[in-house]
């Protein structure tokens, strides 16, 4: 067997299994997750709704790590000075029970001193560096998304039995 021709055959059985893992356009990747601010104000349920049509979930950071990507990816977006705080997915039903997510043993979170109060929805409190707050759920915030990475099969190129490159619509069922 020439040289092609094995090159070929390793580079058509390992095509498969490759995957790129991508964030869709506009979004930043941290990890393995992908993370948009919405710019827009909103109520917290719009917030959420927002999210969902995108396939996301309102954010809620689960380390310390994350908190603090967020919080520059934040400071970034809006030139070191937000003007509002920004939804996360924290909320009071079920007593704050995904904020920090109960039941895991040293759940991460940020609330910011004597927080939560009173307020029904969680955000990142602009005036504290991020420290969680919570407030009505219908106040005007911005917000922030966040999606696992998405697994997308790299273009993969394939050749003829000739050894030049041929488009994946005329290659054979073999290739």
């Amino acid at each position: 067997m020439r040289i092609g021709q094995v090159l070929s055959l390793v580079l058509v059985v390992n095509c498969g299994r490759l995957l790129a893992k991508i964030c869709p356009l506009d979004w930043h990747r941290n990890g393995e997750s992908c993370y948009f601010i919405i710019k827009d104000k909103m109520d917290w349920y719009k917030a959420r709704s927002t999210c969902v049509e995108s396939r996301a979930n309102l954010l809620i950071p689960n380390s310390k790590s994350e908190q603090d990507y967020i919080w520059e990816l934040v400071l970034k977006e809006f030139d070191q000075i937000p003007d509002a705080s920004l939804w996360i997915g924290c909320n009071e039903e079920g007593n704050w029970q995904h904020c920090p997510l109960k039941g895991e043993p040293n759940a991460y979170e940020n609330w910011a001193d004597g927080q939560p109060e009173g307020g029904e929805c969680g955000a990142l409190w602009s005036d504290k560096h991020g420290k969680w707050d919570d407030y009505l759920c219908s106040g005007l915030y911005y917000a922030i998304c966040e999606q696992p990475v998405r697994n997308t099969q790299k273009f993969c190129l394939q050749t003829g039995k000739d050894g030049r490159l041929v488009s994946p619509e005329h290659s054979s069922p073999r290739h």
